[in-house]
C-alpha cells in the first residue's frame, strides 16, 4: 500500500473516531493532532500490505498502527463517560468501520491495554477491499527512527496536509481552524474637550463693563 494513502486514511480515521467520542459524550471538544509528531516509530508497525488495526486503551482508540509506527489518538486522554456512552460509540464505529476483534492485549499491573481491532471498511472507500491480516513488521533497531525515516514521514504529513486544506478539510490537520494573523490598530487617545471655567466673581465683573459700542 502507497504510504501516502495510508496516512491519509489514518488521518480520516482519527477525525471520525474524535467525532463520534464528542457525539457520544466522551468528550468535549474535539481535538486533532496531525504531525509525524504524534508517530511512535518503536511501536505497532505494520507490514505495506497489513490490516489496518487499532489499539484501545480505557475503552476507546487510542492509537492506530502503521509502517512507521503507531499514531496516536491525542483525544483518546481526554474521554470521560457513562458506560452506556462508550456502549453507544462503540456499536457505532464498530458498524462503521466492520471492526473485527483481535486476540486481547495481556493486561499488565498499570491497567488493561486492548483490545485491538481490524478494520475491514472505511466509508470513503466506497466498498472498497481492505486487507484483513495483521502483518507486524520487523525491522533493526539502527533502521527504526533514522534521520532518513523521519525526513520521509515529514514529508508525508507535509503533503496530506496540504491535500485536507486544499479540497476544504483543515479540521483533518488540526482542532483548530487556522486564523490570519490579525494587526492590532494602533489607540489613538481622543484630546480631552477644552473646558472654560469661569469663576462666578469675574462673571459679574464681565457683566458690569460697559458696552463701547452703545455709549454706555
Amino acid at each position: 500500500m502507497d504510504k501516502k494513502e495510508q496516512f491519509l486514511n489514518i488521518a480520516r480515521m482519527v477525525y471520525l473516531y474524535t467525532l463520534k467520542m464528542k457525539e457520544h459524550h466522551l468528550i468535549d471538544d474535539m481535538m486533532i493532532d496531525n504531525n509525524p509528531k504524534m508517530v511512535n516509530a518503536y511501536y505497532g508497525r505494520l507490514e505495506n500490505d497489513s490490516a489496518y488495526v487499532v489499539e484501545y486503551s480505557r475503552g476507546v482508540p487510542n492509537m492506530i498502527y502503521s509502517s512507521f509506527g503507531a499514531f496516536q489518538i491525542p483525544a483518546a486522554k481526554l474521554c470521560r463517560g457513562h458506560v452506556n456512552d462508550y456502549k453507544a460509540f462503540q456499536r457505532d464505529v464498530d458498524a462503521i468501520f466492520g471492526q473485527l476483534e483481535m486476540q486481547p492485549m495481556i493486561e499488565n499491573r498499570m491497567d488493561m491495554i486492548g483490545p485491538r481491532y481490524i478494520v475491514s471498511k472505511m466509508p470513503w472507500l466506497n466498498q472498497v477491499e481492505l486487507p484483513l491480516e495483521y502483518k507486524p513488521q520487523s525491522m533493526s533497531n539502527d533502521q527504526i527512527g533514522s534521520e532518513q525515516e523521519q525526513a520521509e514521514l515529514a514529508m508525508i504529513f507535509d503533503a496530506n496536509n496540504q491535500y485536507f486544506r486544499k479540497i476544504g478539510h483543515p479540521e483533518f490537520v488540526h482542532s483548530e481552524a487556522e486564523k490570519a494573523a490579525v494587526v492590532a490598530k494602533p489607540v489613538v487617545k481622543a484630546e480631552p474637550k477644552k473646558r472654560f471655567c469661569i469663576v462666578a466673581g469675574q462673571l459679574k465683573q464681565f457683566l458690569k463693563r460697559p458696552n463701547p459700542d452703545k455709549g454706555l
